[in-house]
């Protein structure tokens, strides 16, 4: 092959629009990535806020567990004195009323009704003696 010579070509371009073009990119990088950290900071606020509710549901639901715990320690103490009450008045109304214990028992059921207390209140009553 034969050498002819050299060409020189030369190119002129107009990239004006070509560098609008990546400015206008650039700038939507931009205000994409400033949209991203508000995100950011917006679940980071989320996160804590989240944190926070569920920590003072956890303290307000740990809170009434030990009140119900509590409650239910104090009906159960009491319920146990009342069970104790109770049969002691029995046994008195046993040893005073002898065998006619069921008779009284009956009598202060309809008596506790008709004065509005309660039947064991009714048989206390009934155990009062007077000296």
């Amino acid at each position: 092959m034969a050498n002819v010579g050299n060409v020189n070509v030369s190119f002129t371009a107009d990239t004006r629009n070509m560098t609008a073009g990546f400015n206008s990119v650039s700038r939507q990088l931009n205000n994409t990535q400033q949209a991203m950290q508000q995100t950011q900071s917006q679940i980071s606020f989320s996160t804590i806020a989240m944190g926070n509710l569920v920590a003072s549901f956890a303290t307000t639901v740990v809170s009434a567990i030990g009140q119900v715990i509590g409650k239910m320690k104090d009906l159960t103490i009491e319920s146990s004195r009342l069970a104790i009450e109770y049969e002691n008045n029995m046994m008195q109304v046993d040893r005073i009323f002898g065998n006619a214990t069921s008779s009284m028992v009956s009598f202060a059921n309809e008596q506790a009704q008709a004065f509005g207390m309660s039947t064991s209140q009714a048989i206390k009553f009934s155990t009062i003696t007077v000296t």
